[in-house]
């Protein structure tokens, strides 16, 4: 996993992020990282060996917003139920950047927060509707 790990940082390098936070585990490999954009922030995690991309809005640390949902919103397809790679989540973040910086802009974060939180409450009902 340690390639995980290296190029989830060279390509928030690449992408002019400014690193915040860098943690690594000994368990599983696990890591943290989390980076900045002027108008977004992203968080690279490794979880028992499982990659994963999260996005907030730099002006909203407290919501972090799972890479399905965000893809799901940006591409305007609704495979919520599907869990991207890691690797596929690079490349979006890479082919996307300009939207991304777009919809977490502070004049239209109050909008993708609602859809977004509308993305991720609908995926909840998908996969646990035993619990709604």
């Amino acid at each position: 996993m340690n390639d995980n790990f290296e190029n989830l940082l060279q390509l928030f390098s690449n992408l002019a992020f400014s690193i915040e936070r860098i943690e690594r585990f000994d368990s599983f490999g696990d890591y943290i990282i989390e980076a900045c954009a002027p108008s977004f922030c992203v968080k690279g995690v490794s979880d028992r060996s499982v990659g994963s991309i999260e996005f907030r809005s730099s002006s909203d640390p407290s919501n972090w917003f799972i890479a399905n949902a965000v893809m799901s919103l940006v591409q305007q397809k609704e495979d919520l139920i599907v869990e991207p790679s890691l690797d596929i989540q690079m490349k979006f973040l890479e082919r996307y950047f300009d939207d991304l910086v777009s919809i977490f802009d502070d004049e239209n974060y109050a909008k993708t927060k609602t859809l977004l939180e509308d993305l991720e409450f609908r995926r909840g009902r998908i996969l646990f509707p035993e619990r709604l």
